[in-house]
């Protein structure tokens, strides 16, 4: 009986441990760049974290479920870390792109025995910390297990979403007070939440859209207090409607190209072919009447002027110019790349003199692009791994013949998943280390199997009963 009650005091810790990492996270890694000593405080508290699980680590708990995306987490670490390795120079002069930097230093008269493939060590060295926000989100997962997981996972990822969506309203509401904004650089007078970008802020809403959405069908179907399903209910359509709100009002045109598509699949995966019709209507009929009525009071606020003027920019920071120079960048560095996270210090040699102004980039726009430049080949290779990956797994929670009373939750980590591998198109959400901690979660939630030994038939609501009770 007492190793049953230590069991359950250690998974509470470590469910405390998650929760509190990822609210870290979205509190103090909500930008790409800006803050950088609160990224390395999360990235060393992951690190300290992770040698500590892997130290303590059961021997009856299997990495096997998700060593591919350890694996591929590793991978990049391995190869920004190979790219530090001192070369010699008769080596390093023979790489693409080295040629002309080897002449600079000639006329400089320096003389180098040897160098590393990255053309900026100091920034490599400050990528390589960035796998480790995932990674160890990913191990806590393990440990936990994803039939412990799921009701917490339901209720704070819906808390964050609504609370973020609330405060980028209040945000638009405060006009452009600066004390209202965690950034110096950010998008003043937009709803940006946590976040320095308000492209990231609706992206991170968007992915957590479908997860608000389960809870709410979960509370519908509450068999017990009646009264309070009818109330928690009428919150949690609230609270979508300020997530949706805050969607439309945050102008980001990929988010917007992304929201009927995200919602159609979350509505298709919350469906189940053997529930009523009557069911199905109670648990649609809302939330897409919810999704138009935040459509129609973002749209007719005069508040919100900037509607769909994000990411539509013409000349020289548009997505097009930044690509192309991503791409002569790339072609000039393949295969082996320029180096992890040397994109800010490489792309100003590519760019046309006459476009060149106060403003800089500092990033690809295109996270697949940029992986190209810097990584080379190897990096890839990586992203074809993990593509692979992604697709079977997604492929085996989605149409999976085995019964999984976990089956809603998994699909709405796909779907969370799809939102940042489609944003990553056209931006960076994933270098934003509160959006890196969702990755490592829903890898391990697409990841993970349920216990063989749980009924999958126990009544789930039971769990969310309790707590609201």
């Amino acid at each position: 009986m007492s190793l049953k009650i230590d069991k359950r005091s250690c998974r509470s810790v470590l469910l405390g441990a998650l929760w509190t990492y990822i609210l870290l996270c979205f509190l103090f890694g909500g930008a790409s760049r800006e803050w950088l000593h609160f990224h390395y405080f999360l990235q060393a508290g992951a690190a300290l974290g992770i040698a500590l699980l892997v130290f303590t680590w059961p021997r009856h708990i299997s990495f096997a479920p998700v060593r591919i995306p350890i694996a591929i987490l590793g991978a990049v670490a391995l190869i920004g870390a190979l790219q530090l390795v001192p070369l010699p120079v008769d080596v390093w002069s023979s790489l693409p792109g080295r040629a002309e930097i080897l002449i600079g230093f000639d006329s400089l008269e320096v003389t180098a025995s040897t160098l590393p493939l990255s053309l900026d060590q100091t920034a490599t060295l400050s990528g390589l910390g960035y796998p480790l926000t995932p990674l160890f989100v990913l191990l806590l997962c393990v440990r936990i297990g994803i039939d412990h997981l799921q009701t917490s996972a339901l209720l704070l990822l819906s808390l964050i979403a609504v609370s973020s969506a609330t405060f980028g309203l209040v945000q638009v509401l405060g006009g452009r007070n600066a004390a209202l904004y965690f950034y110096d650089n950010t998008n003043v007078g937009s709803p940006v939440g946590l976040f320095a970008n308000v492209n990231h802020f609706a992206a991170a809403l968007l992915t957590l859209v479908p997860f608000t959405c389960l809870l709410l069908l979960r509370v519908l179907k509450l068999r017990k207090l009646r009264e309070k399903r009818v109330a928690l209910s009428g919150i949690l359509f609230a609270g979508i409607l300020l997530i949706f709100t805050g969607i439309f009002a945050a102008g980001s045109m990929a988010i917007y190209l992304l929201t009927i598509p995200i919602l159609g699949l979350t509505l298709i995966a919350l469906h189940r072919p053997r529930a009523s019709v009557e069911s199905g209507l109670l648990s649609t009929i809302p939330v897409i009447l919810v999704f138009i009525f935040g459509g129609v009071v973002a749209a007719s606020s005069p508040l919100l002027s900037g509607l769909g003027n994000t990411g539509s920019s013409e000349g020289p920071t548009s997505r097009y110019s930044i690509w192309s120079d991503t791409l002569s960048a790339t072609e000039e560095y393949w295969p082996f790349g320029s180096g992890m996270a040397t994109y800010q210090r490489v792309i100003p040699k590519f760019e046309s003199p006459e476009d060149v102004t106060s403003r800089f980039v500092a990033l690809a726009h295109n996270e697949y692009l940029q992986i190209a430049m810097e990584l080379g080949l190897p990096g890839v290779l990586v992203i074809f791994v993990a593509s692979i990956w992604i697709i079977f797994r997604s492929r085996e929670v989605w149409f999976g013949t085995q019964h999984s009373a976990s089956r809603s939750f998994k699909r709405m980590a796909v779907i969370g998943m799809l939102v940042i591998l489609l944003h990553s198109v056209v931006d960076y959400p994933s270098r934003t280390p509160a959006i890196a901690s969702l990755i490592g979660l829903f890898a391990a939630i697409v990841s993970l199997p349920q216990r063989a030994d749980r009924n999958p038939n126990r009544d789930k609501s039971h769990q969310i009963t309790g707590l609201v009770l």
